[in-house]
Order: C-alpha cells, then sequence, then structure tokens
C-alpha cells in the first residue's frame, strides 16, 4: 500500500502548536473564510490555552483568557 501522507498539506508548524494560514486570492472573501479566519484566531491564542492536554482543560483556560480579555484587571494594590 502506498503512503499519501507526504502529499497531504500540513496544518500544524512542527515545532509549534501553531496553524499555518493558507494565502487567499481575495482578501475580501478569501481572508473571512473558515479555515483562514479560524487558524488566525487559533494563533492569537496564548501558549498556555493551545497547549492543553485534555479539552476540558482547553475550555477553562480559553474561558479564563476571553474573560481576562474583556474584563481587564488592574489588579495593583494602592500604597498605604
Amino acid at each position: 500500500m502506498e503512503d499519501i501522507s507526504p502529499s497531504l498539506p500540513r496544518l500544524r508548524s512542527s515545532s509549534s502548536s501553531s496553524l499555518i494560514v493558507s494565502r487567499t486570492r481575495l482578501p475580501t472573501v478569501g481572508d473571512r473564510a473558515f479555515p483562514v479566519a479560524a487558524a488566525r484566531v487559533w494563533n492569537s491564542l496564548p501558549d498556555l490555552v493551545t497547549s492543553a492536554p485534555y479539552v476540558a482543560v482547553f475550555r477553562s483556560r480559553l474561558k479564563t483568557h476571553l474573560f481576562n480579555i474583556s474584563y481587564p484587571c488592574d489588579c495593583t494594590v494602592p500604597a498605604q
């Protein structure tokens, strides 16, 4: 049986968890296509989120990340 895996495109970089964003011909339509948009969003996530070992851990870390973006905390304690 032939090995066809070398001809298949790779979606992930071998050295990191980032996805390869394919080039598009039309920036107005192609950049909004799901594979392109999803890869860009995935690559924008911190490594702590994308390197989660389990789905439950991923979901928890993703929710925490999105919460911190939505509600930034200035957690500095005022000097007394």
